[in-house]
């Protein structure tokens, strides 16, 4: 499966930008790409593996490693993780990205049904 998005920011009496992502997945294999996500003018690579367990109740885990590289450089670690079912649905993801002794977080979590 392949994704593509693109977000616009505009930010008031700043510069705007975009936020473009994209993802790959090709059976256990994971790839991604974003750039202005960690920082402004800062791009990223994810590689990650993905395992999954459950019919009904589904959860999906992909621990990944990511380069971080520009206004921002460093290695950062992430997972994405789903479960889903007819009661829940919830996609958590975190990433952390330690650049020069400084660990900066970046964690989201979206939606129950």
């Amino acid at each position: 499966m392949v994704s593509l998005s693109q977000y616009g920011y505009i930010v008031p009496h700043d510069r705007s930008y975009a936020l473009p992502t994209f993802t790959a997945d090709s059976k256990q294999l994971h790839f991604g790409a974003r750039y202005n996500y960690e920082d402004k003018e800062t791009g990223s690579l994810w590689f990650g593996y993905n395992f999954s367990a459950g019919d009904k109740l589904a959860l999906e885990v992909t621990p990944m490693i990511g380069g971080v590289f520009g206004n921002t450089a460093g290695i950062a670690p992430g997972y994405k993780a789903s479960l889903t079912g007819s009661v829940v649905n919830s996609p958590p993801k975190a990433n952390m990205c330690s650049t020069q002794g400084i660990m900066q977080e970046v964690f989201s979590i979206a939606g129950w049904k």
